[in-house]
């Protein structure tokens, strides 16, 4: 409800001012701390609404996963908007893992974040683990996404412990030798990405970062910056949420059960090279994926939904990497995409979703072979493959599904 209040000296009524004041049903103005979180909770819900209301979902899972989504893309807005509050202690966080996906995330990758300025001095050190590769690198976060110099697993220098020191800012710091990581004054976060091969072997890094240069302290919070903190969480959610929706909408348009070939991605790290598809399968259908191994430091395929959030990677075969996958006797490789279990090496599960996204990544590759693939019955895979294709058993797969639990576990630990 709102009233109108007329401010007048006394005389002939002068009008100096039409106020419009918020009030509650009972006649009381409404406080600011609860216009502030109403406002909050009304730009959530419109920009919210909107972005389902332009994703043309065709399926129920599909629409199912919608509001979950979203809800995650609000978790991650309102983390990133609270972590960069505090300018003076950029904290590392765990990014993706099996919660707050966005982006596609790497299934072999452990990410770390933390905010920073691009102008600010940074020290990042600890010990490395012995994932197959670590890749340091400033970003902006945007909306628009910008990714500027990174440093990698060779320009690290640890010491015979594994130990490493790394500085980052504008300018290499007098005197220092060591391994630099130069910003970009339009950087607002560090990135650090660590890439599990082997997942039965291979361990994280523990990294801790602080920043060397003063920092002013805030003032004591007024409501103003409390109203503008808000905002900003809003804002960055209805910029996120839709973010890859026309990448999505492209790739089901012209890549429906069609792989593109591998490529240098526009952002990322430069070095890696990644490819796209489409899959659309109906009951009793799968899809064989065929090629020769790149010359890579790492590989790897794995599926994602509409929302461009990946497949389940732990408790599922939503993924796939170089260590992990069993050639054939040929020497070729060969991968079946399927929404049941084909009971064959090599098994991206689906989860039932009749269509969604696949990503595949070459890191640190010498060559760039395109996958075939095409769509079959799950009746004629067995003739489809080599005769001497060993036959996977339920003991075998939740063996599987052990080890992936296992990792991920380690990976994602405190």
């Amino acid at each position: 409800m709102k009233v109108s209040v007329l401010f007048a000296f006394p005389g002939p009524i002068i009008l100096l001012a039409l106020m419009v004041i918020p009030v509650s049903t009972s006649g009381e103005e409404i406080p600011v701390e609860i216009r502030a979180w109403n406002e909050f909770c009304d730009s959530l819900k419109a920009s919210g609404a909107k972005i389902l209301e332009t994703y043309p979902q065709r399926h129920e899972v599909d629409r199912a996963e919608g509001p979950l989504f979203l809800a995650q893309q609000l978790s991650i807005a309102i983390e990133q908007t609270f972590a960069a509050r505090d300018r003076a202690f950029p904290l590392l966080r765990i990014g993706a893992t099996d919660l707050n996906k966005a982006g596609f995330d790497g299934a072999d990758a452990k990410y770390l974040g933390a905010p920073i300025e691009g102008t600010g001095t940074y020290r990042l050190s600890g010990t490395l683990g012995n994932a197959r590769l670590i890749a340091i690198q400033a970003v902006a976060m945007g909306p628009p996404y910008a990714a500027f110099a990174s440093l990698s697993s060779d320009g690290l220098s640890p010491d015979p412990q594994g130990r490493v020191e790394i500085m980052l800012g504008p300018e290499q710091p007098e005197g220092w030798t060591g391994p630099w990581l130069a910003t970009d004054a339009r950087a607002t976060d560090l990135m650090v990405r660590e890439y599990f091969g082997d997942w039965l072997e291979e361990n994280p890094s523990t990294l801790t970062l602080e920043r060397l240069d003063p920092v002013e302290t805030d003032a004591a919070l007024s409501m103003e910056r409390s109203r503008e903190t808000l905002q900003t969480a809003a804002a960055r959610f209805a910029g996120r949420a839709p973010l890859w929706q026309p990448m999505v909408v492209q790739i089901r348009e012209r890549l429906r059960n069609r792989l593109s070939p591998p490529a240098s991605p526009r952002q990322g790290l430069s070095d890696n090279f990644y490819g796209s598809g489409w899959f659309a399968l109906e009951p009793g259908q799968a899809l064989l994926i065929e090629f020769d191994a790149p010359e890579a430091l790492l590989w790897s395929f794995q599926l994602g939904n509409f929302w461009w959030e990946s497949l389940d990677y732990v408790s599922r075969t939503g993924s796939l990497n170089g260590d992990q996958a069993v050639p054939s006797s040929d020497g070729r490789y060969r991968i079946v995409i399927a929404g049941e279990d084909p009971w064959v090496p090599n098994w991206l599960d689906t989860g039932g979703r009749p269509e969604g996204a696949i990503n595949f990544r070459y890191q640190r590759s010498q060559s760039k072979p395109t996958p075939t693939m095409r769509l079959i019955s799950l009746e004629e895979l067995r003739s489809e493959l080599p005769k001497d294709t060993p036959i996977v058993s339920k003991k075998e797969r939740r063996a599987e599904i052990a080890a992936r639990r296992s990792h991920a576990a380690r990976r994602w630990a405190p």
